[in-house]
């Protein structure tokens, strides 16, 4: 584990792709989406979770190139 001891030290991103964790949560505080998949994916699920990741990142980028900012989080449990 390592912990960051200043915000302004975790990497700048548009969209988070993550597991469910604080970090999620610490973006999500600054307004950047976050993309949230399981800890565990079955891979018999994985087509299914693969899919929605695309249509979310089909509406960020389209919102992204229009200049609208995407900060709602995107959980695809």
């Amino acid at each position: 584990w390592v912990v960051w001891g200043k915000k302004e030290e975790c990497p700048r991103v548009d969209l988070l792709i993550s597991y469910p964790s604080t970090l999620v949560e610490e973006y999500s505080a600054v307004g950047i989406s976050a993309a949230v998949h399981p800890y565990a994916l079955a891979i018999e699920d994985a087509g299914d979770y693969l899919s929605g990741l695309s249509e979310v990142l089909e509406v960020f980028l389209t919102k992204a190139k229009g200049g609208v900012k995407n900060d709602s989080l995107c959980n695809l449990q």
